[in-house]
């Protein structure tokens, strides 16, 4: 949903119908995406690693090179990515990035639960696990309340992402 508005509201601030504002967008978020790996590398890892990894990705840019289609990904990884990089810092703001993610692309459901749930497993703190979950829902509930008004079904997307991908 949110790379769709995205898109729509780019179409409208440019007027235009070319998807050449997306995809200068979603070039931007990759680019954005590869300093993110820099920092990441950079405060979970020991030496160079930030740097190896961001020029790694900056050399094959899977980030850059096949999402400026408009694809969803870009946007996702992004939030996912930032979330990650404030993990200790914020619970709360961790969740709301990983709701925006989910917001983006229906597996970053499975990935943004995991992480809070991380604060359960790892750091074994509800204190950190329940702002993180209150941070994701902030999103994530005007999405179950706009599926559950138009499909009667708040878990819509999860359940046919199921069985168009999974069962086929």
């Amino acid at each position: 949903l949110l790379p769709t508005i995205t898109e729509s509201f780019l179409l409208w601030a440019f007027n235009t119908t070319s998807m050449v504002p997306f995809r200068v967008f979603n070039s931007m978020m990759g680019s954005l995406s590869v300093c993110l790996i820099f920092l990441l590398g950079k405060k979970y890892f020991r030496g160079q690693t930030g740097l190896f990894s961001a020029i790694l990705v900056a050399v094959c840019p899977v980030l850059l090179e096949m999402d400026t289609s408009g694809m969803l990904d870009p946007m996702g990884i992004t939030f996912l990515l930032f979330a990650l990089l404030i993990y200790d810092e914020s619970p709360f703001t961790c969740g709301l990035f990983l709701g925006l993610a989910s917001l983006c692309h229906i597996e970053f459901w499975f990935l943004a639960l995991g992480v809070c749930g991380f604060y359960l497993i790892f750091e074994r703190s509800a204190t950190r696990f329940i702002p993180s979950i209150v941070g994701w829902l902030a999103p994530m509930i005007p999405y179950f309340y706009f599926l559950q008004i138009r499909t009667g079904d708040w878990l819509y997307a999860p359940r046919y992402n199921y069985f168009a991908s999974v069962t086929g």
